[in-house]
């Protein structure tokens, strides 16, 4: 892969980077808020925003929406 291509996955290289097979990696991919951007009649997959994707399903709790629709951190303060 070339350095200018580092941060775009392909279908197969999605699965191996989030340990899922490659039928889930299809499957994913075809969900309407997951992450794409269209090379060359190509769908690839922005590394950067699918790991803010992940985040935001893993600890949705830290993340709110903003005018963009785009996931921002939130800070939380633990009341003592």
């Amino acid at each position: 892969m070339s350095r200018s291509s580092e941060c775009y996955l392909s279908v197969k290289e999605l699965g191996r980077y989030l340990r899922i097979s490659y039928d889930k990696a299809i499957n994913l991919a075809n969900s309407p808020d997951f992450p794409v951007a269209i090379i060359a009649d190509s769908k690839v997959f922005p590394k950067d925003q699918i790991v803010a994707w992940a985040e935001q399903r893993i600890n949705p709790s830290l993340f709110a929406s903003n005018a963009t629709g785009n996931a921002k951190r939130v800070k939380i303060r633990n009341k003592a």
